[in-house]
This record gives structure tokens, C-alpha cells and sequence, in this order.
């Protein structure tokens, strides 16, 4: 008898956790979206910025400037890390999501 309430406990109490960790991990997945989100707006604000320093620098006025070449080089690094970063937790949504709907 004894036994049998133990298992039960432990039953309830490995579904009770079980339950948690599937509202937290949604809650995590659903954070992670939004962060996406919120770096992708950052992202297209780079890449707007990025454009504008590259038409600059163009111009026949500071064409070859050292101080805005480095600043266009810098400004390209970045984005490229963003979308870097925005790959990754792309991939890692997909992967979240996908094992949900399994």
C-alpha cells in the first residue's frame, strides 16, 4: 500500500513538473520571438544608417576619406553581426516550434 502511494506522488508530481517546464519553455520560445523581433527592427535601422554613410562617403566632397572608410567598414561589421545574431535565434525558434508540433 505504501508503495503505491509513493508512486502516485510521484506521478502527480513528475506531471505537475512536466507541465511547468512546457509553460516555461513556451514562455522562453515566445520571449526569444519577440527579441527577434525587436533585433530586427535594429537591424533594418543599421542597414538605413549603412546606406546613408556609404552615400556619403561617395560623394566627390569626402570620397577617400580614411576616418569615413573606417566608419563604413565598422558599420558593415556590425550588421553583419546582427543578422548573424538574427539567423541563429531564427534557427533556434524553428527548431523550438517544430519540436512543439511534433
Amino acid at each position: 500500500m505504501i508503495t503505491i502511494t509513493i508512486l502516485s506522488v510521484a506521478l502527480l508530481s513528475s506531471m505537475v513538473i512536466n507541465v511547468i517546464f512546457v509553460w516555461y519553455t513556451r514562455k522562453l520560445i515566445n520571449y526569444l520571438e519577440m527579441t527577434n523581433e525587436e533585433t530586427k527592427v535594429v537591424f533594418d535601422s543599421i542597414v538605413e544608417y549603412e546606406n546613408h554613410l556609404n552615400d556619403v562617403y561617395n560623394r566627390d566632397v569626402f570620397y577617400g576619406d580614411a576616418t569615413l572608410e573606417k566608419l563604413l567598414n565598422h558599420t558593415s561589421n556590425l550588421a553583419n553581426e546582427v543578422q548573424e545574431y538574427l539567423r541563429v535565434n531564427q534557427e533556434l525558434t524553428t527548431i523550438e516550434t517544430e519540436s512543439e508540433n511534433a
